[in-house]
């Protein structure tokens, strides 16, 4: 007996390719509105993933608040849902499709749901974390979004920012530090910020021997190069990279010698 084929197809939005999966449809780069839209870098992609995780968890922190029949709760969250939808809206500008949406939203769900299970999440603590991640959002995105055509995008975030602040005046109306889990909202908002804000990843160091003369600490050769000019005048030195195994004269590895430049490139010593 045949197996029956899956003839079940995907087609991108942009060029009408078919693939076999929505994830590969979603990925396309055969045409230049794919590139566009699924393809997005540099300051572009850097304000949507800001804005894409930020605005997950806000709709994480709102969603179950929308039915609340408990004062005005039910309204506000209701108000930050519409507006991260009006928010979205205003991100069209920014011409990002669909993979990048998920590859910024999805990973943020799980990582919000590993520190807020359903069922054993304090709302005052969570939108005590939420509250002070947005401010972080704002003060992140000033200036950045009206050169990328959000035209709304700051007026946006300040709306969210208030929504949210009033959800926490419900929940918490003294201001008081009292609520389950205070001692948590540090160590939440740091995980949480981190995945928002990720450092760029700092350059790893190498360590370089300059004309057998000079022991040099830089993330390449060139800079190497750059170093030995900038703090000796000496240009045209024969520069060779050592690996970081290798014994030297003193007896030290070249790890070891490296670790004294502490992460700062420049000389770190002379050769023997």
């Amino acid at each position: 007996m045949k197996k029956r084929q899956n003839t079940s197809t995907a087609r991108c939005p942009y060029c009408g390719t078919t693939y076999r999966h929505p994830g590969m449809a979603e990925r396309c780069l055969k045409g230049p509105l794919c590139r566009t839209y699924n393809y997005a870098t540099g300051e572009r992609r850097n304000v949507a993933d800001i804005q894409f995780k930020a605005a997950a968890c806000v709709q994480f922190a709102a969603a179950p608040l929308e039915s609340s029949d408990y004062g005005d709760v039910g309204a506000h969250a209701k108000n930050c849902i519409r507006i991260c939808e009006e928010l979205y809206a205003d991100m069209k500008a920014l011409r990002c499709g669909i993979s990048v949406f998920n590859s910024a939203t999805v990973p943020t769900a799980r990582l919000l749901e590993s520190i807020w299970p359903p069922v054993k999440t304090d709302i005052t603590h969570l939108l005590a974390v939420v509250s002070s991640l947005l401010g972080d959002v704002r003060y992140a995105l000033r200036g950045r979004l009206e050169p990328q055509g959000q035209r709304r995008g700051a007026e946006l975030w300040a709306a969210i920012e208030a929504e949210v602040d009033a959800l926490l005046d419900i929940f918490n109306p003294t201001g008081g530090e009292d609520y389950p889990h205070i001692d948590r909202v540090m160590e939440c908002y740091e995980r949480l910020y981190q995945w928002i804000f990720p450092e760029p990843r700092k350059p790893e160091l190498r360590l370089y021997l300059a004309g057998e003369r000079l022991w040099i600490a830089a993330p390449t050769k060139a800079e190497a190069r750059e170093v030995l000019r900038r703090e000796t005048g000496l240009v045209g030195l024969p520069v060779k990279g050592i690996a970081l195994g290798e014994k030297l004269d003193d007896g030290r590895t070249a790890a070891e010698l490296l670790a004294t430049a502490q992460g700062v490139p420049g000389i770190v010593a002379r050769a023997a």
